[in-house]
């Protein structure tokens, strides 16, 4: 388990780590045929993009779920919330990749990617090399290590 004791770990933390690898293994099939994304022309990692601000710097996260808030919203247009959050101003766009606790997907970074301009984060429970992959295919700017 790395730098930590399995002890120091909350159960939660285990069985999110555990849903994951199974919902990982399923998805890696999946997207070791897919090919990069068409709309993936270059842009600034969020490194880069936050000096350039000047001010105080905001990165907007999408999240559907979480497992101590439940659903936080059911519905959302990922590629319209995340216009409006670039519109309103913000560095970078942090989105939820885990499907069964967080209920976000690999789509819904793709969605905000292609409808954006700025640096959009994947944040997930990363444990494989292949998610590294695949966050470069569908256009991950940067990875969110949980």
């Amino acid at each position: 388990m790395g730098y930590f004791k399995s002890s120091m770990i909350p159960n939660i933390l285990h069985e999110i780590l555990a849903s994951r690898k199974k919902s990982l293994a399923r998805q890696i099939e999946l997207f070791e045929s897919t090919s990069l994304d068409s709309n993936n022309s270059p842009r600034i990692p969020l490194s880069k993009n936050i000096p350039k601000n000047g001010e105080i710097s905001i990165i907007s996260e999408i999240k559907p779920s979480s497992p101590s808030l439940g659903t936080i919203k059911s519905d959302i247009l990922v590629a319209e919330l995340a216009k409006e959050m670039e519109h309103a101003g913000v560095v970078g766009l942090s989105i939820l990749t885990e499907p069964n606790y967080f209920k976000g997907s690999f789509e819904n970074l793709r969605e905000a990617r292609r409808a954006t301009r700025i640096p959009c984060l994947m944040k997930d429970f990363i444990f494989h090399e292949s998610q590294f992959q695949i966050a470069k295919k569908i256009g991950a700017t940067n990875i969110l290590l949980i």
